[in-house]
């Protein structure tokens, strides 16, 4: 494993205008834009509800219904004070006919009143509240699996440079943020300002001068909503960016966690890891301290409009212009009034979090892709040649992995790439695949650009070996299957017969229907680099691309492996990347590249007759052995298997001297 890097990059961005003053017109401009991008993030996510607009509309209508029912309660509790514990006459005249003369049966019928009220009030409000989290849970759902897709719509590029746990971030933490803003804030925050607007319709036409002392508590409301606005905000962004960092450093570590143990580096890494967990902590502090600061200062105001209430209520009282079962009413109206003003302050916090959530997946998603590939593209044409034609690319602007390469590889020939670390070899087979595009020079295959072709048609004649072998959780059939919905099990068998797969995993209790587990932990690397040949095998693909597919197995597994290599090359283009020479000795041409160009292109034997670069390499690695007993490994599979044993133990013996 190349360098392990313990500290993700990525600093605090867009955290507001921090340290202004009132009078920096840049403020200003600054909390503007804040407020433009807030409603722009919500304009986009209300419109991932429109397909579930029913639901939202169903929703809606349970919270009208809700607050409607909600207003009754307070004025059958009035008239049932003011009726029969006082013995005024009732304020509706209407309400004389329906109302009985006893008291007993009068409290009787509008106990029953209040009670049917709450239970149909229950039951809209679990109505209601199924509804919303119906709608968010669809809605999110539909954001994961576009999220998804259009991860696989990024160039590879795009993962080179961002980190795993990132990525995993955005389609957990923060999708989940935004599931809780569909379920518990949108429609929750509707329902709540309607719920507040029919409160105060009802204390109007009950007493206006008492609730112009619950309204004046509004402007207040508003004002410390704005002040803990921003540093919530900055505080979530805070925390969304170092927990994404988190994520990353965990994803990278737990891959990794056998180069941290092999080089005894568990403390540097906790060290490095909680430097981002004490950031990640005092970040989530100061969004703690905010909302600690914001709850109380809302029950605060709430409980100074009662106690305004009571003082005007008894200063009524005393002039005659109000009766105790209106001020009880109205005291019920009071905290029915605030509570959804609370709620709303509650959610806010919610709503922050999923607005900086939804900027961070929105980001994602605004990330540019790979565009559409026309319908009408070039067929790939049969045993063609594949050609490289002034080939220029740089992962980096300037700085060139491939420097003007041209070659071609003919039909059913066996072509070896060989060269130093870092000459672009596996650069080559990543644009043969279309990962990336050259920035100079085309690559055809029969005369057409590869860049004309469907890339699913293009790689779907490619059957590819790597280093690194992909496996999945599954059955090691659904390993060899993988990538194709039209591989029976009788192809997969075959294959794996072919590649002798099935002999080597028969100390496996279940042979070829033993489950793999996550990154075939279960699995030696021969046998899973065995799957990987028996996967490409399987698909019977025209070329053939194997990079440095023989590097990690056994001297056994590797002969295994050359065994079923002729069936393997047979009728196929072959292109194998390899350090070592002994894999490719019997290849048609090899060519070796050399600071990205090509240095030297023909067989051993002319490229060993010549003394360039391929000699000296040859000289490093059979340097033990005369010129005869090169030519005899070459061509004896038992003395090339003693001959690799060799070369892996000294490499062995190297890497534990190094270990030390």
């Amino acid at each position: 494993m190349s360098g392990f890097g313990f500290g993700i990059g990525g600093g605090f961005g867009g955290g507001g205008g921090g340290g202004r003053g009132m009078g920096d017109p840049g403020a200003n401009a600054e909390e503007i834009s804040a407020k433009v991008r807030d409603w722009f993030l919500l304009s986009r996510l209300l419109k991932m509800l429109l397909p579930y607009w029913p639901g939202v509309v169903a929703s809606l209508v349970c919270s009208l219904l809700s607050t409607l029912l909600q207003i009754l309660n307070p004025l059958i509790l009035s008239i049932a004070i003011d009726v029969y514990f006082l013995r005024h006459a009732p304020k509706a005249g209407f309400l004389s006919g329906l109302l009985p003369g006893d008291a007993t049966r009068g409290i009787a019928l509008l106990s029953c009143a209040y009670l049917g009220v709450l239970a149909l009030t229950l039951a809209i409000d679990s109505t209601q509240n199924f509804l919303a989290q119906w709608t968010g849970q669809m809605a999110m759902a539909d954001l994961r699996r576009k999220l998804l897709k259009h991860l696989h719509r990024l160039p590879i590029a795009y993962y080179d440079v961002t980190p795993a746990g990132r990525l995993v971030t955005r389609l957990t933490t923060d999708i989940e943020a935004l599931n809780d803003l569909f379920a518990n804030g949108i429609v929750a925050l509707l329902a709540n300002a309607v719920m507040t607007l029919f409160f105060l319709a009802a204390m109007l036409g009950l007493n206006w001068h008492l609730t112009l002392v619950l309204a004046a508590v509004i402007p207040v409301f508003v004002i410390l909503t704005t002040i803990f606005r921003r540093m919530i905000t900055r505080s979530q962004q805070k925390v969304r960016i170092l927990l994404a960092r988190i994520n990353a450093f965990i994803a990278e570590h737990v891959n990794g966690i056998y180069v941290v143990h092999l080089f005894n580096r568990q403390q540097p890494s906790l060290d490095a890891f909680d430097t981002i967990n004490r950031e990640h902590m005092i970040a989530s502090k100061e969004w703690v301290t905010a909302n600690a600061w914001f709850m109380p200062s809302i029950e605060l105001l709430g409980t100074i409009s009662q106690a305004g209430l009571l003082i005007m209520g008894a200063h009524l009282l005393h002039n005659g212009a109000l009766t105790i079962g209106t001020l009880v009413a109205f005291l019920q109206y009071g905290s029915r009034f605030l509570r959804p003003i609370q709620e709303i302050s509650e959610r806010y916090g919610v709503l922050q979090t999923s607005i900086v959530s939804a900027e961070k997946v929105f980001a994602l998603l605004d990330t540019e892709v790979l565009p559409d590939i026309e319908e009408e593209t070039k067929a790939i044409p049969e045993c063609a040649d594949v050609e490289f034609r002034n080939v220029w690319f740089a992962y980096k602007q300037d700085r060139w992995v491939l420097n003007d390469v041209s070659f071609n590889i003919r039909a059913g020939e066996m072509l070896a790439i060989v060269g130093h670390t870092g000459a672009g070899k596996t650069t080559m087979s990543n644009l043969l695949l279309r990962f990336y595009k050259p920035q100079r020079g085309t690559i055809c295959i029969g005369g057409v650009d590869i860049w004309d072709m469907h890339p699913s048609d293009l790689r779907r004649q490619f059957g590819v070996v790597l280093q690194d072998t992909y496996v999945r959780e599954g059955t090691i059939l659904d390993n060899i299957r993988f990538g194709s919905e039209v591989l029976t099990d009788e192809d997969a068998l075959r294959a794996a017969h072919q590649i002798g797969l099935d002999a080597l995993l028969r100390d496996l209790p279940d042979g070829l229907e033993t489950w793999v587990q996550e990154r075939g932990d279960n699995l030696s690397t021969g046998q899973k680099q065995m799957i990987a040949f028996a996967r490409a095998l399987a698909h019977d693909p025209q070329y053939l691309l194997l990079d440095e597919a023989t590097s990690n197995i056994d001297p056994e597994t590797e002969a295994r492996i050359r065994g079923a290599m002729g069936r393997l090359l047979e009728n196929r283009t072959s292109i194998v990347i390899a350090h070592r020479l002994s894999t490719i000795l019997s290849a048609d041409r090899i060519l070796v590249m050399h600071k990205g160009k090509v240095a030297e292109v023909g067989n051993h034997e002319e490229l060993l007759a010549r003394r360039g670069l391929y000699w000296r390499l040859f000289q490093i690695q059979f340097a033990h052995l005369s010129e005869p007993e090169i030519s005899y490994t070459a061509t004896n599979p038992k003395v090339h298997e003693a001959h690799s044993s060799t070369m892996k133990d000294h490499d062995n013996g190297r890497m534990l001297q190094s270990t030390r």
